[in-house]
């Protein structure tokens, strides 16, 4: 029998389980550097505001950056924490030991990785322009059922059901789509229509 990938799965499960290590590396100073000079040029841009009195726009567009920011942002964090706990689990499958990892996190995860998808799906509805919602909506879509596609084989992993995640992907489909064509239809049809 090959012992080489079930030592060095052993070594990787000790190392996630033992709480004295970190979980992330070390930043580099790169990294750092450009940290620093984007707060610098973010305290510039904030002193130009306020020295030339443009607070309104500046707000509409630092709440706009900030929403589009924290999705990629959100979803990374989900991502980490899925990746984190699944490395548990594949050497615990390996050493064919009892699952002993944390469900809460695990789940967390798949909730911070698919709701700023789902939302952005439902955000496509609110588009005041007549039909401009389907530009959007079905490229987030068709990422939105590849990334549950593709991280189908986690679940199995896991030992979650299978079926219970089909499941909830394929209700939030319908209910996203059919809410939102009817709210598009009923609430918001008025206001579109005022706008133009």
């Amino acid at each position: 029998m090959n012992r080489g990938p079930f030592i060095r799965g052993m070594a990787r499960y000790t190392t996630a389980a033992n709480e004295g290590n970190q979980r992330r590396k070390k930043i580099s100073r790169g990294r750092i550097i450009f940290n620093i000079s984007c707060m610098a040029l973010g305290l510039i841009v904030v002193a130009f505001v306020l020295f030339f009195d443009l607070t309104e726009a500046f707000l509409v567009g630092a709440i706009f950056l900030l929403v589009l920011c924290s999705i990629p942002f959100t979803m990374t964090i989900g991502k980490d924490l899925l990746m984190y706990e699944l490395e548990i689990v594949i050497n615990q499958h390996r050493a064919e030991l009892p699952l002993s990892f944390n469900r809460k996190k695990a789940i967390c995860g798949y909730i911070l990785m698919f709701a700023p998808l789902y939302i952005l799906m439902m955000g496509c509805f609110f588009f005041p322009a007549e039909g401009a919602w389907v530009v959007p909506y079905f490229p987030i879509f068709l990422y939105t059922l590849l990334s549950a596609v593709l991280a189908n084989h986690t679940v199995s992993t896991f030992e979650f059901s299978t079926v219970k995640y089909k499941l909830i992907h394929i209700s939030l489909f319908v209910l996203i789509f059919v809410g939102g064509l009817i709210l598009r239809g009923t609430l918001l049809e008025n206001w579109i229509s005022n706008i133009h």
